[in-house]
């Protein structure tokens, strides 16, 4: 089977989210390992770059300006012609009109950007939401087959489709792999301290929790060192100014994330929407606890049950949550992560890829 990628339209240097490129990277890594398919992608100048074994085909001009990747993501079909059984689209856009004579299948991580439409009218232009909402509209409907990452945002593009009127195409849940580079067989030495990955995306709640925070350390004699990992807002940095016990780390490279993140006692993760959660199921595998909120994506990936869950907005669930993920036993944290690892690996979402591909091919 031929199958052909549209990958011009990932840019790791520019785009807001890179996560919809690390499943697209572990994605392809483990389907050019499958000898039934053979794997090309579209791409351009300077975008994401596919690992050995996809043939890559690229556009005649760079996709980093905003006028160039309008036209490479609603003209690509007519630039650049590639023989294929079946076209998939990782980031769940496709061209605005137009239609492939063979099967096409998208990827729909999640539906943050109409909640964000929702929720924070203002953190975008009107016109920037009223474009990729469009592309959301136009795109769901004329997939083939549409590839998700949790049960939690299948209900969502069904409940997308069902406000805007939509036809909704079969959805399949392929959940995500993961991996991580410093994992060590010998617990790692924990120090008194918890981290968060800090954002200035709203969706995050960095600011949240810096409200928590501080509500701790008016009610709690002894706290760990709270290390935000990442960037704050302006708002938030004044917060951290007046608040004892936190640390500003910045952003950090892969390997000393994951050695911050092994060293800690939890993640706190206060995130209130996700598409799966991957620094949750992560720092499991690091041997690190998570304190996450109840009812959103992290919660399914994780498992009903877990210790660590808290309402959002409710103080007196966030402060319980954290003692109890301070206080599970280690043996604990390991089975999970063992539990975890054996639900979320990339031979498994790529086994879950072909089988819709050869459903949509009817091979």
């Amino acid at each position: 089977m031929k199958v052909a990628f549209y990958l011009a339209d990932q840019n790791p240097q520019r785009d807001r989210s890179l996560g919809i490129t690390g499943y697209t990277d572990g994605l392809l890594r483990a389907l050019v390992a499958d000898e039934s398919v053979t794997i090309s992608g579209l791409g351009a100048k300077g975008a994401y770059r596919a690992p050995a074994g996809v043939a890559m085909h690229l556009l005649p001009f760079s996709t980093a300006g905003g006028a160039n990747r309008f036209l490479a993501d609603n003209l690509h079909p007519f630039i650049r012609r590639i023989e294929a059984d079946i076209w998939h689209y990782p980031k769940g856009h496709l061209p605005l009109a137009g239609r492939y004579r063979q099967p096409v299948i998208g990827t729909v991580h999640d539906l943050i950007l109409q909640h964000y439409a929702d929720r924070y009218p203002t953190d975008r232009s009107a016109a920037a939401y009223r474009y990729w909402l469009t592309v959301l509209k136009r795109s769901i409907p004329r997939f083939d087959l549409i590839l998700t990452i949790s049960k939690f945002s299948e209900a969502a593009i069904r409940e997308f489709c069902d406000r805007h009127r939509l036809h909704c195409p079969e959805i399949r849940v392929t959940y995500l792999g993961f991996h991580v580079e410093t994992k060590s067989d010998a617990p790692i030495a924990k120090q008194d301290v918890v981290v968060h990955l800090a954002s200035r995306e709203l969706h995050k709640r960095t600011a949240t929790l810096l409200e928590f925070w501080e509500q701790l350390s008016q009610v709690e004699q002894e706290l760990p060192l709270l290390k935000l990992i990442g960037n704050l807002r302006a708002a938030d940095q004044a917060r951290v100014a007046r608040v004892r016990g936190i640390e500003i780390c910045g952003r950090l490279n892969r390997k000393d994330l994951e050695s911050e993140i092994a060293q800690a006692r939890a993640l706190i993760f206060p995130s209130e929407i996700e598409g799966f959660g991957l620094p949750a199921v992560e720092a499991y595998a690091l041997g690190t606890p998570v304190v996450y909120v109840l009812g959103t994506a992290v919660e399914e990936v994780l498992g009903e049950g877990t210790r660590g869950g808290f309402l959002l907005d409710d103080f007196e669930t966030f402060r319980s949550a954290l003692q109890a993920a301070l206080e599970l036993p280690h043996p604990f944290i390991e089975q999970h992560a063992v539990q975890l690892a054996s639900r979320f690996s990339w031979a498994r979402c790529a086994a879950a890829t072909l089988a819709a591909y050869r459903q949509a091919t009817g091979t």
